[in-house]
């Protein structure tokens, strides 16, 4: 069965540890985008994906037209 000897459960824990750092990876990186376009400049540490500074800024910026 699953995880019965060392070396099958090591690699299922290093397959785990391999995806959930790609998720957490590419989440961090759809987050700066949303924070762009809602108005706010955001930082990551390229190495860690962590959010290393957050800025508001001070004017709205325009990114389509109205509709008319």
């Amino acid at each position: 069965s699953l995880g019965d000897s060392p070396k099958e459960s090591g690699s299922l824990l290093g397959t785990r540890s391999e995806i959930t750092e790609k998720k957490t990876g590419g989440l961090a990186v759809r987050l700066s985008e949303v924070a762009e376009v809602c108005g706010t400049q955001v930082e990551l540490n390229q190495l860690t994906k962590e959010l290393v500074n957050v800025k508001v800024k001070s004017k709205f910026v325009k990114w389509r037209e109205p509709l008319l």
